[in-house]
């Protein structure tokens, strides 16, 4: 009789949780139980619920998404800095979110298109006579060891090597060194709840062509992210994703 009330209830479980609008997944509970789980429950990197996220204003969405780009920028630049403080090439700049389903770290239990995001942002440096020996990651070792950072490096091959450190907030940074000289800064935030393609349209009325024409930055100079008051720039931008 219980296996079977167990059976029911559980069944009952499944219906509710198909009813429910915010959608439901399976997760795995700290003592190993296989449960159901509703999404809107389901943290994101800053320990938000999509459900919180929802009663934000966008206003309120948009000041966190520029607090998370000014955090990001901030970690890329101190980690760029143990390597070098002089010209970074621009890769990824870092100021427009990406769809949340394709973030580094994965994508949030139950997201869909629309409902999520994460940021990245790149720069790449060429040192003289760099050819990507395994000890050119020393400095950034170092680096994250001072700050306390869980890191994992990975020797791709005899004169490739990376490493990824995470800062236990959200946010992922890589370093790779390789053969030709050109060494590779990156950092990844997220995935967070919230509407990638709302934000990034707010972000495009905010911000001019022009503030994103140069080639290259030294670290800590970048783009400053608009304020939600910041006046309406027209026309739109032509490639948002270069943000």
């Amino acid at each position: 009789m219980r296996s079977r009330m167990v059976r029911v209830v559980g069944a009952a479980a499944v219906l509710l949780c198909l009813a429910a609008s915010s959608g439901c997944v399976r997760a795995e509970k700290e003592n190993g139980e296989v449960g159901l789980m509703l999404t809107g429950e389901v943290r994101d990197a800053a320990g938000l619920t999509r459900s919180e996220v929802e009663r934000m204003p966008l206003a309120q969405q948009f000041a966190l998404l520029g607090e998370r780009y000014d955090r990001s920028q901030d970690l890329l630049a101190d980690a760029q800095k143990q390597v070098s403080e002089d010209k970074w090439l621009y890769n990824y700049r870092g100021m427009a979110p990406s769809n949340g389903l394709f973030a580094p770290t994965g994508a949030l239990p139950g997201a869909g298109g629309e409902d999520s995001y994460y940021l990245s942002a790149s720069r790449a440096i060429e040192l003289e006579g760099a050819i990507g020996e395994r000890a050119d990651l020393d400095r950034v070792l170092a680096y994250f060891d001072a700050q306390g950072w869980a890191y994992q490096v990975n020797d791709v091959a005899e004169f490739h090597h990376e490493v990824y450190a995470d800062t236990d907030d959200g946010y992922l940074l890589e370093y790779r060194v390789q053969p030709g000289g050109w060494y590779v800064m990156k950092v990844s935030a997220g995935p967070f709840w919230g509407s990638d393609s709302a934000l990034l349209a707010e972000l495009d009325k905010r911000t001019l062509d022009e503030a994103f024409e140069d080639e290259f930055t030294v670290p800590g100079v970048r783009v400053p992210f608009p304020a939600w008051d910041d006046p309406v720039v027209n026309p739109p931008k032509k490639n948002l994703s270069d943000r």
